[in-house]
Order: C-alpha cells, then structure tokens, then sequence
C-alpha cells in the first residue's frame, strides 16, 4: 500500500544532495570535459560520472524512502512515537560543509595539484561528519589519495593536475 508522501528533514537533506549531483553530473558534459586523454579514451570527468552516479542512486533511494514511508506514529498512539524526524536537519550543516569543502577541493587542484589537495580533503571530510580517531583519518586520507592517484596515473593513464612544488605528483 503506498503511504501518503510525507516531507521532512532527512527528506530535504537528501533531496539537496540529490539535486546538487544531478547538476554536477549535467556539468561534466559541458564541452571543456569533452577532452580524452591517452589512448585509454578516458577523459578527467570519468572517475566523478562515476560517483556522481552513485551518489545520485544513493540520494534517490533516500528521498522515496523517506517520501513513502509509513509515519512514525501510525502502528502506535504513544507521544514519543510522534516525534518529528529531525536527523535529517541535524544533517544539514554537515552537507551544506561538505558541498563547500569538495568545491574548495575542486579549486585547489591547480594551486596544489590532485595528490596535495586530495590528502588534505581526506583529512577535513571525516571531520565534517564527526569521526575523530586521528589515526584512521590520516590513515584513510593517505591510501585513498595515494590510491586514486596511482590508478589514474598509472593504470587508467589520465594525467592528473601536478603539484607546483612536487614535479612528481
């Protein structure tokens, strides 16, 4: 039986997210993308259609979740079954910092070049969303920057934005 839909916060939340990758996603075939490099074929929009997709499944799959959903309160009359969804608002400051982060990341890519800006953006993201164990921060930013670069460098052959002080990376 389908539930009457039915907003709230974590609704809103995802539905931001959902349309901030859709327009990303739109922005990767503008014709400044429309480049590939190597003989792979491959262009430097390829990696982020990827997760652009999957994070446009994932906000999709949220927000008709939420949107058709049973009400909390609808199998029980009790007042504390009644409470409003508020996680999804909870939420909004650490999207709205993260989207700001990840621009700011974008950016720093000529200043800094990928690896640089990449191990930095891997260190402040799990920070905006509250993990604090510095050891696994720092040690999830390190592979996964040394990871994606060697992937793109070196398997998919996509040149990655070089670092101005780091001739290597």
């Amino acid at each position: 039986m389908l539930v009457a839909a039915r907003a709230n916060g974590t609704t809103a939340v995802a539905t931001l997210a959902l349309g901030t990758a859709l327009f990303l996603f739109w922005h990767t075939f503008e014709p400044a993308y429309d480049t590939a490099f190597a003989a792979a074929g491959r262009g430097p929009v390829f990696y982020p259609r990827i997760l652009l997709a999957i994070i446009i499944a994932l906000a999709a799959t949220i927000v008709l979740q939420s949107l058709f959903q049973a009400p909390r309160g609808q199998a029980s009359r009790q007042p504390a079954d009644m409470a409003p969804d508020n996680a999804g608002w909870r939420a909004l400051p650490a999207l709205l910092a993260a989207i700001a982060l990840t621009a700011g990341y974008v950016m720093a890519f000529s200043a800094a070049g990928y690896l640089l800006s990449t191990i930095v953006y891997a260190l402040l993201l799990p920070l905006v969303f509250g993990h604090r164990n510095p050891l696994a921060i720092g040690t999830f930013a390190l592979s996964y920057a040394l990871a994606t670069w060697y992937l793109f460098e070196k398997v998919f052959l996509i040149i990655l934005p070089k670092s101005p002080w780091f001739a290597a990376f």
